[in-house]
C-alpha cells in the first residue's frame, strides 16, 4: 500500500500534466487552486482505506486482522481460516454494535454490517450442517442429495456418478443457468432446496 506522501507525489505529477492542457491562464489558475483540495481528499482516502478488527473466540484467544471495508464476509472467513485454522463453513461470526448482528451473507462487504476500525467480532466454531438439493436430469426425473455447502463441484459429480452411473467427464451441471465447472458449490450460489440440472456432455464435445 502506498504511503500518503507517495500518493501526494503521484497525484501532483498528474495534475501538473493536466495544467499544460489549459491554454487559458484563468482556467489553469482555477485548476491549480483546487489541487490542494484534491491532494487532501486523496490522502484521507489512503489513510482510511484499511482498518483493524479483532476476532475473538469463546476460549479467549483472539487475533487482530487488517481488512478493507469493501472486503466481503467470505474474504474475512478465508483470512480467519489462514490465521486461526478454522474452516469457513465452521465459522459463525457475530458483531455487537448496539445490537447483535450475524454475518450471514458471504457476498456482502464488511461495511454492510457496520464494521469499522476497532470492531470486535465474535467467532463461534460450529459443526457444518448439510443441506438438501435436487438434481434433475434430461428426462425430468429428480433425485435428492444431502451435501456439505462447502463441497466441491468434482466431489458432487462423484456422488452423482455413484448413484446415476453417469461418468464424471460426461456430466454437465447447471445451476441458475450457469454451468458449474470447478471450485465449490457455494461459488455458484447453491442453496438449500435448490435444483441442479444434469445434462450429458456429448463425447468429444
Amino acid at each position: 500500500m502506498k504511503s500518503p506522501e507517495r500518493g501526494k507525489t503521484n497525484l501532483r505529477v498528474g495534475v501538473s500534466k493536466q495544467l499544460s492542457c489549459y491554454k487559458n491562464p484563468l482556467h489553469a489558475h482555477i485548476f491549480e487552486n483546487s489541487t490542494e483540495e484534491i491532494l487532501l481528499s486523496t490522502t484521507s482516502f489512503i489513510q482510511v482505506a484499511l482498518m483493524e478488527i479483532t476476532i475473538t473466540m469463546l476460549n479467549g484467544s483472539c487475533v487482530t486482522l487488517t481488512v478493507n471495508p469493501g472486503d466481503t464476509v467470505a474474504s474475512l472467513k478465508g483470512l480467519i481460516q489462514r490465521q486461526m485454522n478454522v474452516p469457513p463453513q465452521c465459522q459463525k461470526l457475530t458483531i455487537c454494535n448496539g445490537q447483535v448482528k450475524i454475518l450471514t451473507d458471504n457476498s456482502k462487504p464488511l461495511s454492510y454490517y457496520g464494521l469499522v476500525s476497532g470492531s470486535k467480532v465474535s467467532l463461534l466454531v460450529v459443526e457444518p450442517v448439510n443441506i438438501q438439493v435436487f438434481l434433475k436430469n434430461e428426462k425430468g426425473q429428480t433425485s435428492t442429495y444431502d451435501i456439505d455447502p462447502d463441497e466441491t463441484v468434482q466431489g458432487f459429480k462423484s456422488k452423482v456418478y455413484s448413484r446415476e452411473r453417469i461418468p464424471v467427464d460426461q456430466q454437465r451441471l447447471i445451476y441458475q443457468g450457469k454451468e458449474m465447472m470447478n471450485g465449490k458449490l457455494t461459488d455458484y450460489g447453491v442453496e438449500a432446496l435448490g435444483t441442479i440440472y444434469l445434462t450429458l456432455r456429448l463425447r468429444g464435445g
